[in-house]
């Protein structure tokens, strides 16, 4: 679903992991690509594992957050931060060994991954299921959908080996700092053999950063544009939901909807 999201969204994927509750992701989007994009993958891998595991009620807690990221050393440490997840809670030693969906092995050979998407409209003909078309994961339902990381920004003009290079060496990092934080882990066979319903007994909760960056006076200046951002916006929309269609809003800004009466 990640593949095929970004693909129809036009979404540059950099890095994922997927861990045992959660996801997360650093890309890049063109305007209002972004939410097309979550919309599609989180919705559709809602539908897609929600069955496959007896989930009941909604598959997500929460609609996803986004922060923008500033420059070129905040990407590095988001990265960094991506890759880290499975070592950092001594579920398992490194990066490496971690059994969920993650990017390290495309970032270190460069390759074009490649999975089968099941397109489960296609088990249905005349408004009744085919023969064994109550196999969800039948290959006749299969497609192949491709996904290709994108470098940073930041790394862009940046030869291959290099940016491996770096990766390596952010590995590295993590596995010393496990090392050094937990004397033994999970394993990823205990975290296979967990059940897909469990829980952890509490969860981190902590606000969602406005931004990224690696200086504070980036964060304040940010902070102080997202709010001539937002008060410019309020300001639009009132006049606009009063009948001033001319109004202008600020650049990228989404316009409110406004319901349309019916006609005698």
């Amino acid at each position: 679903m990640l593949a095929r999201s970004a693909r129809l969204s036009g979404v540059d994927v950099h890095a994922f992991v997927v861990t045992s509750n959660h996801l997360h992701a650093v890309v890049s989007a063109r305007d209002g690509a972004l939410s097309t994009f979550m919309q599609h993958f989180l919705g559709n891998v809602a539908r897609k594992l929600g069955p496959l595991v007896s989930w009941r009620g909604p598959f997500w807690e929460r609609r996803f957050a986004a922060e923008p990221i500033l420059d070129a050393e905040a990407q590095e440490r988001r990265l960094r931060y991506v890759l880290s997840h499975g070592a950092k809670e001594g579920l398992v030693r490194s990066p490496r060994h971690w059994p969920g969906l993650s990017c390290l092995r495309q970032l270190l050979n460069g390759a074009a991954e490649r999975f089968p998407f099941f397109h489960w409209a296609r088990r249905w003909r005349g408004g009744k299921l085919v023969t064994g078309g109550s196999k969800r994961l039948d290959p006749r339902w299969a497609e192949e959908e491709t996904l290709t990381l994108s470098p940073l920004p930041a790394w862009r003009e940046l030869p291959f080996e290099e940016r491996r290079r770096r990766v390596e060496t952010m590995i590295g990092d993590i596995e010393a700092e496990s090392r050094e934080k937990f004397r033994t882990v999970v394993g990823a066979e205990a975290i296979r053999r967990q059940h897909a319903h469990d829980g952890p007994a509490t969860v981190k909760r902590s606000p969602e950063p406005l931004c990224h960056a690696s200086s504070r006076d980036a964060v304040v200046e940010y902070k102080r544009a997202y709010q001539r951002f937002a008060s410019w916006f309020r300001e639009a929309s009132e006049r606009f939901l009063a009948g001033e269609t001319s109004v202008e809003f600020p650049p990228r800004a989404f316009r409110p909807y406004s319901w349309v009466a019916a006609g005698p």
